[in-house]
């Protein structure tokens, strides 16, 4: 893509997210999971989430309505419901084992909440810390940490860049100083929270030469950028992509999928090409989390392009992904011609066919690929001689009958 074709392309709407929030409350576990999976991934801060899943934990019970939700990687809390959320996780850690599903989502909630902006949780801490020293399942959450940012948080500009200098000096000595790197963290947080003109984030994550030295201005800054996205740095941190060291271009394309932009979406599209083959494997991922406007055309180029069935089949879940009814034509034809069975794809196109648009051609078309597909196991199973190879492809086999009975159920 061109860089005037990313200039035109507009800043994401996060499209899909009205039919993922309608989907919280399928009547399906499938669809209902697979909702929160893409929400959580790609960082959706809509209000309605929290209300949708908590009326799901009443209706079906903590073990039934998200199965997966102690996994999630974020998990948005309107700054209205937080002391209900505090309350909720509370009561739910209290309520039975350490291990049950209720109390480790009780877990989940309080630590997702104090990851939230400090203004929210200011007049807040005294009632989370004395749910966090309520039981053992929040051994996850610091009160101490969140006490330090909410002060940091009041503090002079003067007060806190002496505070960033001292951690970047500490940590250029000391790289594994986990004091220095909470301190460091902190102040620069506090910084870009409340004197944003005082530092210049693009300049914090250019490198000049390879990391062969400890950078901790860079890597205080880069991470900051994957925990609170700042507009406008978009090619900055695209800048990385293609960096050998595969902490600096996994963080760089967390950054990118936070920032959730279109133009973000654009640079991930843009440094697929000439990427190494790790790095272009951790672009396309980042690529399946986000949702831009036209994303989706885009990603259907791409793979109309790929001669490796890895990367197109990566490529179709992330069209998938993007839940544009558009896409469910030229998927259904695309399934018509794969022979190799995927469950990510499966699923993917389940979700589209029924939750968003209801595509006759799509669901006849996923139909048709899960029995080819199964009957295709079937056959390499009988032929294959490597017991190693044997299993995989019956675990295959299997993961295409529940998908089959799946297809049937929703």
């Amino acid at each position: 893509m061109s860089d005037e074709q990313m200039a035109g392309m507009p800043e994401n709407s996060q499209p899909g997210t009205d039919a993922l929030v309608a989907a919280l409350g399928s009547d399906s576990e499938m669809y209902r999971s697979r909702a929160l999976a893409l929400l959580s991934a790609s960082y959706c801060e809509d209000d309605r989430v929290y209300p949708a899943v908590v009326s799901g934990w009443e209706e079906h019970g903590y073990d039934e309505a998200f199965p997966d939700f102690p996994m999630v990687s974020h998990f948005p809390i309107p700054s209205g419901q937080v002391a209900g959320c505090i309350d909720l996780a509370a009561r739910s850690a209290a309520s039975g084992p350490l291990k049950s599903k209720r109390v480790r989502c009780a877990g989940k909630l309080l630590e997702q909440l104090v990851l939230h902006p400090v203004a929210m949780l200011k007049e807040h801490a005294d009632a989370i810390e004395k749910a966090a020293e309520s039981a053992k399942i929040f051994f996850r959450v610091h009160p101490e940490r969140l006490r330090t940012r909410i002060e940091m948080s009041g503090q002079t500009l003067e007060s806190l860049t002496q505070q960033l200098d001292s951690a970047v000096a500490e940590l250029t000595e000391t790289p594994e100083a986990d004091a220095a790197w909470l301190q460091g963290r902190f102040a620069l947080e506090a910084l870009r929270g409340h004197h944003p003109d005082a530092i210049d984030m693009a300049a914090a994550i250019r490198l000049s030469q390879p990391l062969s030295a400890p950078n901790p201005s860079f890597w205080l800054a880069l991470e900051s950028l994957a925990m609170q996205p700042e507009s406008g740095l978009e090619e900055h941190i695209a800048a990385h992509l293609h960096h050998p060291e595969e902490k600096v271009f996994t963080t760089a394309v967390e950054a990118l999928v936070r920032a959730g932009t279109a133009e973000a979406a654009a640079r991930l599209i843009h440094a697929i090409s000439g990427a190494p083959s790790n790095n272009r494997t951790w672009i396309i991922r980042g690529l399946q989390r986000i949702r831009a406007v036209g994303l989706a055309e885009e990603l259907r180029k791409l793979r109309a392009e790929s001669n490796d069935q890895k990367i197109w089949m990566m490529l179709l879940v992330a069209e998938l992904n993007q839940l544009e009814s558009a896409s469910a034509i030229h998927v259904a034809g695309d399934l018509s011609r794969l022979l190799v069975y995927s469950d990510e794809i499966t699923v993917a196109s389940m979700f589209l066919a029924h939750q968003i648009c209801e595509s006759e051609e799509l669901a006849t078309a996923l139909k048709a690929y899960l029995l080819r597909t199964r009957s295709r196991l079937k056959q390499d199973i009988a032929e294959t001689k490597n017991d190693a190879r044997r299993q995989a492809r019956k675990q295959r086999q299997k993961l295409a009958g529940d998908a089959v009975k799946r297809y049937r159920r929703n």
